[in-house]
């Protein structure tokens, strides 16, 4: 008996989140794995929301959210992307 496995993919436009909570620095999920995640699921553009640990209201917090970014984010770039079904 021959089992037959078929992969099916959906190509769809890729996708934008305008509300995403990495809170780094600062506790749960960080910038790598948030970024990886939301490149995973077809996602290329997120916004993170300020709830983070020191919160970026001056420019010394902000930059170093922005080293953390340049360090460590998980760059995806396409128009299209496709997930297995």
């Amino acid at each position: 008996m021959k089992l037959l496995i078929a992969l099916i993919y959906i190509l769809h436009p890729v996708l934008q989140d305008v509300h995403v909570h990495f809170r780094e620095p600062g506790t749960k999920e960080t910038i790598k794995t948030g970024s990886l995640a939301a490149a995973k699921g077809g996602y290329v553009n997120v916004c993170t929301m300020p709830n983070l640990n020191p919160v970026p209201s001056n420019i010394s917090s902000l930059q170093k959210q922005l080293e953390i970014i340049k360090k460590t984010l998980y760059k995806y770039n396409s128009l299209w992307h496709y997930n297995k079904i």
